[in-house]
């Protein structure tokens, strides 16, 4: 992929820093969870609701893992 897309996804997870972090767990958990439900369903496709899920969570995993 070519870095105008890594530059778009960056401005994208920016603009969801100002949000509430507990509110950002709780969409993107949600989101991974039919993301996983759609991967095993195949009436709905799962990976539409699985990689906006992962990037909402994602920052939030270094803390819980213990990284700084």
């Amino acid at each position: 992929m070519d870095k105008s897309f890594w530059k778009h996804v960056h401005k994208t997870v920016q603009k969801f820093d100002n949000y509430h972090p507990l509110a950002r767990i709780i969409i993107g958990t949600g989101l991974v969870v039919l993301g996983v439900i759609g991967i095993i369903l195949p009436v709905m496709p799962g990976w539409i609701f699985l990689i906006p899920g992962i990037i909402l969570v994602f920052p939030f995993t270094k803390k819980w893992f213990g990284k700084n």
